[in-house]
């Protein structure tokens, strides 16, 4: 999730335990995170007794940083 964040000039915000908030400067790129981070995690070998579960979803609105986060325009 990183690598694809940095190769996609994102910016973490409010990071919380194994969540991701980040925003962009284009949709574009936030799709092409969110793509190649499911790709890199399918092509881990993941050694789990069960199955491994990820959610993901992109807010196309744009965005305004304030001193607390991001809040929605």
């Amino acid at each position: 999730m990183r690598a694809a964040l940095a190769n996609h000039n994102g910016r973490q915000v409010h990071p919380q335990g194994d969540s991701f908030f980040i925003v962009f400067a284009s949709v574009l790129n936030a799709a092409k995170v969110a793509c190649e981070a499911q790709q890199a995690l399918t092509a881990n070998a993941w050694r789990l007794c069960t199955e491994l579960r990820v959610c993901m979803a992109l807010h196309t609105g744009e965005p305004t940083l304030s001193t607390g986060g991001v809040c929605r325009a």
